[in-house]
């Protein structure tokens, strides 16, 4: 570790001195808690159900592809197999069809990432707006400057009375911060 030359040190020090001396006579010190926004929206309500719908959305894509690769596997299969018998013109036959079928479980597959993005997007967004309204108001209400998360790894070590998560969920729960209504999970 480089140590800061005395002189610098010291006017370093004067400096901070002066400068918290003046903060403190115009302006009461900010107030600061904190937050865990993994935990927060763990536990927020309608998490589980979204969680729960687009896992089994997922897994019905996931289904669906699995049919479209076990059929490209099964052509390709056959189509070793028989190969050696097959006129050129009946290769390039096959072949075009296994390149094409292999065409569509790749568009498929892109489709459904894209379908599964929005479809994670519309139902998080409610609940994110929700956490957020209700972070805002606690700010508001608790007169707080700053309300940092936890769990992004900024916060080293802090006194746990300054941590807000619990009272954010028990906003929630309540219904406390309500920012437009909550889409029913399986609702599009």
């Amino acid at each position: 570790m480089r140590k800061l030359p005395l002189y610098l040190f010291a006017a370093a020090t004067a400096l901070a001195g002066a400068t918290t001396a003046v903060s403190a006579q115009t302006a009461p010190p900010a107030k600061i808690a904190y937050v865990n926004s993994e935990r927060l929206f763990q536990e927020a309500p309608g998490a589980a159900e979204a969680r729960t719908t687009i896992q089994r959305e997922a897994d019905k894509y996931r289904a669906e592809l699995a049919l479209l690769e076990d059929s490209i596997k099964n052509m390709y299969t056959e189509y070793q197999q028989k190969q050696v018998m097959l006129s050129p013109d009946a290769k390039k036959k096959s072949e075009d069809a296994i390149t094409a079928k292999q065409r569509v479980f790749e568009q498929r597959s892109q489709q459904y990432e894209q379908q599964m993005t929005k479809r994670q997007e519309d139902l998080v967004k409610p609940i994110m707006d929700r956490i957020n309204k209700a972070l805002e108001d606690m700010r508001k209400e608790g007169g707080y400057a700053f309300i940092l998360d936890s769990a992004r790894g900024s916060i080293i070590a802090a006194d746990t009375t300054l941590d807000l998560t619990t009272q954010v969920l028990a906003k929630l729960r309540t219904g406390g911060a309500t920012a437009g209504a909550p889409k029913a999970p399986g609702n599009k």
